[in-house]
């Protein structure tokens, strides 16, 4: 009894340094070197690859905003064991304070190098990236070796578990010099238990493509043979799988072969599966090799507009028949391939403005349920948590947030006077105008009401003659 007793006591006590050890490191681009010590703003590292070699498993490094660059004599970034990594305007302290924003803090490739390598088991979901923009990476004649046309932003290989978020991964392309193949022009995700989560990020523009003949999978993330891969809440969006000569584009999107593979809330856009001679790949969104005892779960998601030239015009093409719940399909030319699809909506999601990236819902006379509302808000699988708001999950990776900063308006009141129609409520603290709408459908139908004219919390029309309903709305 007295040697378990002591066991344990060691055991927590190991566990209580390796917490109490734990440090945070500094990056600033406009430090002149990398002599400082790294422990503070003030003495901050140049650059992100000596602050990963001068810190320790479990340990922080903030970075501030800036540009940085791997390649062309710089080290690429490469984990072998937990870090957790964020962007920072540069007055955070830690993990917790620091204020990540993915367009401020930029890692470029000069040379011919992916910009992260995160390899081995003992990676686990203790290492997070987060608020980066990761672009023009280049996975040609990189380390390991036995990897070099994976995963031109990020490699993830070999049983890693890391937790990608809030980034912006643009414009990289998975190669060979070579030319036979070319696998994740964003992401990749690489061998026997490597199932890293990927959310909140924008994938965009990335190209998985060989220089000469051969294959191309997953323009934005490729997952091989990989354990559980987790990918929610993204923008995935014009995004090639390519082949410039005799054989195809797999999964302009997402490519995913003998993994379990959970997709879940994200809009894909405008990806595409090329061949130019042939003139089409497979699956511009998403292209699945998924045969039991591997599951892939598409649900939630928006595909949209994949009608690229010489691309196969497919939201989905699945080599083994699967079940998809709970999405949106709209504007795809072909449709999908060996899928079946339940509880799918086919109208235009209605997006902010997707000709300038912004992927949001609209939801131009909120709170009136008519036609400017996304069909996408609301309609997700009711069994999925809530949003943030509180109400039903919506279809897509922004959800519309329905709370309000104003009180709708009480003591609503109608009164005919004369020949006219007068509606009153209680002045909203806050509001600097109102409008009305009306309908002749208490639930359905309404829209802005121009006819009347506005004194304070007052409006006042003609009277029609029929029946009408009216609904007050406070804006700011």
């Amino acid at each position: 009894m007295k040697k378990a007793n002591f066991c344990l006591i060691i055991i927590l006590s190991f566990f209580v340094t390796k917490l109490v050890n734990a440090n945070t490191f500094f990056v600033d681009s406009l430090q002149p070197d990398d002599t400082g010590n790294g422990i503070s703003w003030i003495t901050a590292k140049k650059t992100i690859s000596t602050a990963i070699n001068v810190s320790s498993d479990g340990d922080t490094i903030l970075v501030k905003y800036g540009s940085y660059t791997v390649g062309g004599g710089s080290a690429d970034l490469i984990l072998t064991t937990n870090r957790k990594i964020t962007s920072d305007d540069g007055d955070g302290s830690g993990w917790e304070d620091a204020q990540p924003d993915s367009a401020l803090c930029i890692i470029s490739n000069i040379g011919m190098s992916r910009i992260f390598t995160i390899q081995g088991s003992s990676v686990t979901t203790s290492t997070r990236i987060r608020g980066f923009k990761i672009q023009n990476g280049l996975a040609a004649n990189d380390y390991p070796s036995i990897y070099t046309y994976y995963g031109g932003g990020i490699l993830i290989c070999d049983g890693a578990d890391p937790v990608i978020e809030r980034c912006w991964i643009t414009n990289n392309r998975g190669t060979t010099a070579g030319g036979a193949m070319g696998n994740g022009g964003g992401i990749a995700c690489y061998g026997a238990g490597t199932s890293p989560i990927i959310q909140y990020c924008r994938i965009t523009n990335n190209i998985a493509a060989p220089n000469y003949n051969g294959t191309g999978y997953g323009g934005g993330i490729y997952c091989y043979c990989s354990g559980t891969v987790t990918i929610r809440y993204n923008i995935i969006c014009s995004n090639t799988a390519k082949s410039n000569y005799g054989s195809w584009g797999y999964g302009g999107g997402i490519s995913s072969y003998c993994t379990v593979c959970t997709i879940i809330n994200n809009t894909f856009y405008s990806n595409a599966s090329i061949n130019v001679l042939a003139g089409s790949g497979f699956g511009s969104g998403i292209y699945s090799v998924n045969p039991a005892p591997y599951t892939t779960t598409i649900k939630n998601n928006i595909f949209s507009n994949h009608n690229i030239e010489y691309s196969d015009k497919r939201a989905i093409y699945v080599f083994s028949p699967v079940t998809v719940n709970y999405n949106c399909f709209y504007n795809n030319t072909n449709g999908n391939y060996n899928v079946t699809s339940l509880n799918e909506l086919t109208s235009d999601p209605l997006f902010v403005d997707a000709a300038n990236d912004d992927f949001h819902l609209s939801w131009t006379n909120f709170p009136i349920p008519d036609a400017s509302k996304s069909p996408c808000i609301d309609a997700g699988d009711p069994t999925s948590p809530l949003d943030p708001d509180s109400t039903r999950a919506d279809m897509g990776a922004y959800y519309f947030d329905q709370t309000s900063t104003l009180t709708p308006p009480q003591d609503v009141k109608i009164n005919i006077i004369s020949t006219d129609v007068q509606l009153t409520w209680d002045a909203v603290a806050g509001a600097t105008s109102y409008k009305v709408y009306s309908s002749d459908n208490p639930y359905i139908g309404f829209s802005e009401d121009t006819t009347g004219t506005f004194d304070g919390p007052s409006w006042t029309t003609a009277f029609s003659g029929t029946k009408k309903f009216y609904y007050v709305k406070a804006l700011n």
